[in-house]
């Protein structure tokens, strides 16, 4: 199947996969470690710290409607909560997380509108953790060559590709994969780059409408298997 397309970026690194026992408080420890790689400041005047929080919830409440200030705080509070249970008594732990990003998630849980509640919700209890749970069952966190935070496919790895595609508003993960095509030309066979479809993505930054946006951007045709 042939695509009018466009590539936005390459997937750099991929949240680690921790034991299914950790749960939730496992895989968000891990997306916090990749997210922090990329230094205090996202794209633009955000942190990393409330662009990582935005991306756990795609950036949208239950409704649908866009996510709010109440909700990224609860979880930062949480987040900051689980950070303190672990550094306590370990001097070496703590300054692993003695970091601007952790700083800035411990700022923005501070401003939970009930911060008492918020840093002793259990995730089963809590309406905002229970939704990012759901939300990232299937999903991995994921940075892009260029700098973006994602969230996309469990299965992608580093090296594939994003892609818009013509007519949508959502980037999609593919893979690149070989195939044998004659040539028209010559009739011999040559290499064409084909891509596997591994899913959609949300990437924090890109969702409405900053790629068509781009300068230079053009559309190429591409081959899906």
């Amino acid at each position: 199947m042939q695509v009018l397309s466009y590539k936005c970026s390459t997937v750099d690194a991929v949240a680690n996969t921790p034991p299914p026992d950790l749960g939730l408080v496992g895989k968000l420890t891990d997306f916090m470690f990749l997210a922090e790689s990329l230094g205090p400041h996202y794209r633009g005047s955000t942190t990393t710290a409330e662009a990582f929080l935005r991306t756990c919830f795609v950036n949208t409440s239950e409704d649908l409607s866009p996510i709010s200030t109440e909700e990224i705080s609860s979880l930062a509070s949480w987040l900051s909560r689980f950070v303190d249970d672990v550094i306590t008594g370990d001097e070496r732990m703590a300054e692993r997380f003695r970091t601007q990003f952790f700083l800035d998630l411990a700022k923005i849980g501070k401003t939970a509108p009930n911060v008492e509640k918020a840093m002793t919700w259990d995730f089963t209890d809590s309406s905002a953790t229970l939704n990012v749970s759901t939300i990232t069952g299937q999903r991995t966190l994921f940075t892009t060559s260029d700098g973006y935070l994602g969230l996309g496919p469990s299965t992608m790895a580093p090296a594939d590709a994003v892609y818009a595609i013509a007519g949508g508003c959502t980037p999609f993960i593919l893979r690149e994969r070989p195939s044998d095509i004659a040539s028209s030309d010559n009739k011999t066979p040559e290499a064409e780059l084909e891509y596997y479809l591994i899913g959609e993505a949300y990437i924090h930054g890109l969702m409405d409408g900053e790629i068509t946006r781009r300068e230079g951007m053009e559309w190429t045709n591409i081959r899906i298997a």
